[in-house]
């Protein structure tokens, strides 16, 4: 290599070589970079209930559940749990199952459905997506995957399913395979979970964002939604259609 060959190609390397010792600023990334968690919601099929979550519908700031009673008898409440996990590769901590972590809730909903028919949960009683943030934050993870399922029924005439409601534990996700299928498909999760530490406010932007893509025929109900964090705020869009959209007719719901 000639010299001036050498004295292009030296210098920056002893530069680099010496910049520690020499009390050189560090590269730093992009100040103007934001990163983006992202969210599914699932409601995957169940055999036993007799009443099902048939899609999921929202506003601009909430999640909704449509309901479908499968059973001759009229509800007048149920209970819906959820877990929340962090795929394999999708959190700082290592997961402490196989399938990684996830956080038993339940709600207690009161909600009007006639035999074989169907409404719509709505309003204040549901699932917040600002609570997926939190949880992300709780457990370090980079991306969340939330599954629903109805885990009791209140039928007018005093009975209830299962026969005796009691506890509601489940430590596994409702289809653990959902959760398997998004192992270590998580990109930047260092970047994006030391930004979560920062969130404050989870806020809601209005508008007509992108549509989530279709799942296929006989696919679970999937809900996916976005959010950037920006400083102490991340700011998510929920998607204005889904993979499955169903159209029911409301029979009311109150929450308990």
């Amino acid at each position: 290599m000639s010299g001036a060959g050498a004295r292009m190609y030296g210098m920056p390397i002893l530069a680099l070589l010496l910049g520690p010792l020499l009390g050189a600023a560090p590269v730093e990334s992009d100040p103007g970079a934001v990163s983006v968690i992202n969210f599914s919601f699932y409601a995957p099929p169940q055999k036993d209930p007799p009443v099902h979550i048939e899609g999921f519908g929202h506003t601009d700031s909430e999640i909704q559940f449509v309901l479908s009673n499968a059973s001759e008898k009229s509800v007048v409440g149920v209970l819906i749990g959820r877990t929340e996990t962090a795929p394999p590769g999708c959190a700082t901590e290592p997961p402490k199952g196989r399938l990684g972590t996830s956080i038993l809730s339940a709600g207690h909903f009161q909600v009007s459905i006639s035999p074989h028919g169907k409404a719509l949960l709505s309003g204040d009683q549901v699932h917040y997506p600002k609570t997926a943030v939190h949880a992300a934050q709780d457990l370090g993870a980079a991306y969340m995957q939330i599954q629903f399922g109805v885990t009791g029924v209140f039928f007018e005439d005093g009975t209830t399913w299962p026969e005796k409601i009691d506890g509601h534990y489940y430590p596994d996700p409702f289809d653990p395979k959902l959760v398997e299928a998004e192992a270590g498909k998580c990109a930047d999760v260092a970047a994006v979970v030391n930004a979560l530490e920062s969130i404050k406010q989870v806020v809601f932007e209005p508008g007509r964002p992108t549509v989530s893509n279709g799942e296929g025929e006989g696919a679970p109900p999937h809900l996916r939604f976005s959010c950037r964090l920006e400083g102490p705020k991340a700011v998510c869009r929920l998607p204005m259609e889904t993979a499955r959209k169903p159209e029911p007719q409301p029979e009311g719901a109150e929450q308990r």
